[in-house]
């Protein structure tokens, strides 16, 4: 996860008034349960992030975590998935929105060696 690791230590060089990082996420419990409910895993990279912080955003760029609050993954997953017209597949999990309501997400589907591909779901 050296690669994870270097995006960090890369974040922190910014002003933490345009950088906001949440801190690690202690318990991936959360994320157990958040898998086995919708029979998903989730790739071990974004898990290990997670470790070292639950979510950033930086000047509006934003990668979710298990906060608790509406910028969760879980809460947005929720969402995309069961409240809007036309739902996300079960097996994406949005990760960063773009701004415009469309998200990166993760493609659960093609979990390879403990990771997956992104993908770009434009909700209309």
């Amino acid at each position: 996860m050296k690669k994870i690791d270097e995006l960090i230590i890369e974040l922190m060089k910014f002003s933490n008034k345009i950088l906001t990082v949440n801190p690690p996420l202690s318990n991936l419990n959360s994320v157990a349960i958040f898998e086995k409910k919708h029979n998903i895993v989730l790739p071990d990279d974004y898990k290990y992030l997670l470790k070292r912080c639950n979510g950033f955003d930086l000047m509006g760029v934003t990668v979710y975590g298990f906060n608790e609050d509406n910028e969760s993954i879980v809460n947005v997953y929720d969402f995309e998935h069961f409240e809007v017209e036309s739902p996300q597949f079960s097996y994406l999990v949005p990760f960063s929105p773009d701004g415009g309501g469309n998200y990166y997400c993760f493609d659960t589907s093609k979990l390879s060696n403990d990771s997956c591909k992104i993908v770009f779901w434009e909700s209309n």
